[in-house]
C-alpha cells in the first residue's frame, strides 16, 4: 500500500483557523471525515488498497472554501483545491475540488481513487453534523440550494450507484444497512 502524501491532523486544523471555518462546517466536516475514514478502513480489509488517513484528512478540509466561495457559484471546491495544491498536497487538492455533487456525472469519475469516492460519498450522507441516508440529505440540498435542483438530478442515479457499490463491497445488503453501520462506528 502506497500511502499518498498527506498533511497531518494538526496542520488540518491549523489550515480551519487560518481560513476561519465556522463551528457548523467544522462539525459538518468531522462526521465526513470520520465516515470516509471508517469506510476506507473497513474497504481496505476487504482487500482493496486506500489509505483512510488520507480519506480522513481530505473529509476534514473539503469545505475549507465554503464561506469563501458562497458567493461565487463555479468557485466552490476549487479555491480550497488550488490552496491544497499550492500547499504541496496535490492529491487532497483533487478531491476536495471533485466533492461538488455535479462532478460525479464527469465519465472521468468513475476512475476516481477510492479515497475520492469515500469523501465525495460521505459529503451526501450528511446533514449539518447528522450521518442522514441520501435521500434525506438530498432534499435538504435541493431545499437549500434550489438553483442546483437540475444538477442535483442528474447526479442522483450515479451517487445511488456508488451506494450499491460500496454496499456490495462492504457485504451490506442495503444503503439503509449502509448508515446504521456508520451510526454504530461513529
Amino acid at each position: 500500500l502506497t500511502l499518498l502524501h498527506k498533511p497531518s491532523l494538526e496542520q488540518c486544523l491549523a489550515w480551519w483557523e487560518e481560513w476561519d471555518v465556522p463551528v457548523n462546517i467544522r462539525r459538518h466536516s468531522s462526521v465526513v471525515a470520520r465516515s470516509a475514514y471508517v469506510l476506507a478502513v473497513k474497504m481496505r480489509d476487504k482487500g482493496l488498497s486506500l489509505d483512510p488517513i488520507l480519506a480522513h484528512r481530505a473529509g476534514l478540509l473539503h469545505d475549507i472554501d465554503k464561506i469563501d466561495t458562497l458567493e461565487e457559484s463555479a468557485a466552490h471546491g476549487a479555491m480550497g483545491a488550488d490552496f491544497l495544491i499550492g500547499q504541496g498536497y496535490p492529491e487532497m487538492g483533487k478531491i476536495v475540488r471533485e466533492h461538488i455533487m455535479s462532478t460525479i456525472a464527469n465519465p472521468e469519475a468513475k476512475n476516481r481513487s477510492w479515497e475520492n469516492k469515500l469523501v465525495f460519498f460521505c459529503d451526501k450522507l450528511v446533514e449539518g453534523d447528522k450521518l442522514v441516508p441520501f435521500d434525506k440529505r438530498l432534499k435538504a440540498l435541493k431545499s437549500r440550494y434550489p438553483y442546483y435542483i437540475e444538477k442535483m438530478a442528474e447526479a442522483e442515479p450515479y451517487i445511488w450507484n456508488l451506494s450499491d457499490e460500496i454496499c456490495e463491497i462492504l457485504g451490506l445488503g442495503s444503503h439503509e444497512g449502509l448508515i446504521e453501520m456508520l451510526k454504530e462506528m461513529l
